[in-house]
């Protein structure tokens, strides 16, 4: 974990140098023990906006985000609301449905 360390500090480091103007997200995971360290920093819209070009730029990892996104929903976030967040992104994409 201390090269985790390493990088996290690194990260933040570069991040609160001009917090302003730098966003990140940074996931690590080590698959041997199943441990998630997470980092952002940056509004949601920063957020939101580093995932969808992630997403825009690999349409494989654009698909399975998606994917963990509608899972999500399903098991976190109440229909009624589900279909209120569908009607709004519709409106946004410009297909009506």
């Amino acid at each position: 974990m201390k090269e985790t360390e390493k990088i996290i500090n690194q990260i933040q480091a570069w991040s609160q140098a001009d917090d302003t103007d730098r966003a990140s997200v940074v996931i690590m995971a080590d698959l041997t023990t199943n441990g998630v360290d997470m980092l952002s920093y940056g509004s949601l819209k920063d957020m939101s906006r580093l995932v969808t070009h992630w997403m825009n730029a690999d349409k494989e990892t654009g698909q399975a985000i998606y994917i963990a996104a509608c899972l999500y929903a399903h098991k976190h976030i109440e229909a009624k609301e589900r279909k209120k967040i569908n009607a709004a992104v519709s409106e946004v994409v410009g297909d009506g449905e």
